[in-house]
Parts: structure tokens; C-alpha cells; sequence
């Protein structure tokens, strides 16, 4: 307990990398946790968690390196209670970390697989789970379990499989640990009481890509009395991006619920109620599942 107070306390002195991040950007720092059953899984599942996030454009992968001290320290405790730590949460706030991703394998098995009576491959079976903690909170901000199947020579390396096939569960994970929230800036074309086409504030600074599918959600207020003021919260529709015309602006079309998006538009003000667009998890993750099922057929 000594040698570990004395280098906690070390680690405050250690850094001296600070990073510089504009008000509201996302920084996520990746740990393992050792309670998992097999280091070397949980040591894929973190990098595949790294690789996604850097492929993030909304989302800022802290760099590893800048932290190696924590990891260390967590690979020797084999407990998830010292990341959640007041001490820890300094640390990465320091470097620039609003959150860390705590990554578990929670289970995992292999077993041959044979064909006319000969070994042709291993099936792997893992099982693992995401947690996003507030680094100012320590607090769980959205935790997902999943479970993959994967195949490979070896029973060590079906299981490495299964989690590498993780990456479009990765993304949809981060879709909607920090949804995507914006405005229609200007309704562009509209016919018949119905919208047609939009200009929505996000675009390539923001990750969004032509064909990503947004929620159009209606926020009413409802007063309780006594001060009290609780929001309901309704989906009219959806809108997919058909054009990204820049940093900030993009053009979205109605896939469902044109004519009450309009209604939305135009009633909300009057009501004191709000319309806002939130990223939809499944638009891009429906697509990385399809392709990756016609990979395994």
C-alpha cells in the first residue's frame, strides 16, 4: 500500500504534458481493466477501441504514451476502483482527458471445429464491455456489453478475431455515448406542407458524411406547477444527409415524417417548444454490419 501511495504520488509529479482543448471537445483517454480473464484480450479490445476513436472526427484519442504510468499501475492492481480514483482523475484531467473508456473482456471460449472428421479451424466467443467515465465526476457516463463470434487458426486467435470484429459496435458505441446534436438552420425547399430538403448545422469538422441518418426530436415543456418544469420528448422524423456543403453546413433530406418535421418547424416557437436533430446510431452502424456480414458469408 506504501509503494503504491508513493507512486501515485509520483505520477502527480510526472506529467508535463499538457493538452490544449477548445470548450466542449470530447478527449477520451483508453484503460483496461485487469479483471478481465486474458491480458492479451483485453489488450486488443483497448487498441481497437483506440483505432476507432482515432478514426473519430468528433472525438479525441488521448495519446497512450502520455499515461503509461496509470497503465502500469492498473496492470500490476487488477482493480477497476483504482481508475475510478480521485488521484487517477487528476491525472487525466491534466493531460487533457474529459473521459476515459474503461475496456473489460467479461468472458471468452474456443472450441474446433471440424469437417469430415478433420480440424479445420477454431470458433472464438468473447464477450466484453465499454464504459465511458466523466473524468470531473468519475461518474459512468454509458456503459454497453457485446458479444462476437470469430473464427482462426488457433483458439487464442478466434477469440482476437471475434474482438477485432468489434469495430462497427465500437462506432455505434461512441454514437451514442456523445450523440450528435444540431439545428436546421434554414428549411430549403418545401412542397405540399411537406419538407423536402434542409440546412442543418454540422458537417465535416463535426464527422457527419452524406448518408448519416439524424433523429428530428420535438422538446415540449410541461409545467408541473410550483416552479416545476419536466420536457417531453417526441420524435417527428428522421433526415439523411445528402450533401456536406462544408465545416459546419450540411444539407439533409426527410426519410420519414416530412410533413410533421415541417409542422415541427413551424408550431415549436409558438408553443415554447424546441426542435433539435440528434445523431442516430444506427445509420452508420447498419451499414458496417452489412458489409461485414457479406464478408463472413
Amino acid at each position: 500500500m506504501k509503494n503504491t501511495i508513493i507512486l501515485l504520488t509520483c505520477l502527480v509529479l510526472s506529467f508535463t504534458t499538457y493538452a490544449q482543448e477548445e470548450e466542449g471537445a470530447i478527449s477520451i483517454a483508453v484503460v483496461e481493466s485487469y479483471d478481465s480473464r486474458d491480458p492479451g484480450a483485453v489488450k486488443t479490445l483497448a487498441a481497437l477501441a483506440q483505432e476507432r476513436l482515432s478514426a473519430n472526427d468528433r472525438i479525441h484519442a488521448i495519446d497512450r504514451n502520455s499515461y503509461t504510468k496509470i497503465l502500469e499501475e492498473q496492470s500490476r492492481q487488477h482493480d477497476e476502483q483504482f481508475l475510478r480514483s480521485k488521484i487517477v482523475a487528476e491525472e487525466f484531467n491534466a493531460i487533457g482527458a474529459t473521459h476515459m473508456l474503461i475496456t473489460k473482456v467479461l468472458s471468452q471460449q474456443s472450441s474446433p471445429q471440424y469437417t469430415d472428421g478433420k480440424l479445420t479451424n477454431y470458433k472464438g466467443e468473447v464477450s466484453v464491455s465499454l464504459t465511458v467515465v466523466d473524468v470531473s465526476t468519475t461518474a459512468t457516463k454509458h456503459s454497453e456489453t457485446f458479444r462476437e463470434t470469430g473464427y482462426g487458426s488457433s483458439g487464442n486467435a478466434a477469440v482476437l478475431k471475434a474482438i477485432e470484429s468489434m469495430g462497427w459496435k465500437v462506432d455505434e458505441f461512441f454514437t451514442k455515448a456523445f450523440p450528435i446534436e444540431i439545428r436546421i438552420v434554414k428549411v430549403t425547399d418545401e412542397k405540399n406542407g411537406k419538407l423536402r430538403e434542409a440546412l442543418v448545422s454540422a458537417g465535416e469538422k463535426d464527422g457527419v458524411k452524406q448518408g448519416d441518418i439524424f433523429d428530428v426530436v420535438m422538446i415540449t415543456p410541461v409545467d408541473l406547477g410550483g416552479g416545476q418544469v419536466e420536457y417531453m420528448e417526441d420524435v417527428v422524423g428522421n433526415l439523411k444527409i445528402s450533401e456536406v456543403k462544408g465545416d459546419a453546413l450540411s444539407m439533409a433530406k426527410p426519410t420519414k415524417g416530412a410533413k410533421e418535421i415541417l409542422d415541427a418547424i413551424s408550431n415549436a416557437p409558438a408553443g415554447g417548444a424546441e426542435v433539435v436533430i440528434r445523431s442516430n446510431p444506427e445509420s452508420r452502424s447498419l451499414l458496417g454490419k452489412t458489409l461485414k456480414d457479406m464478408i463472413d458469408k
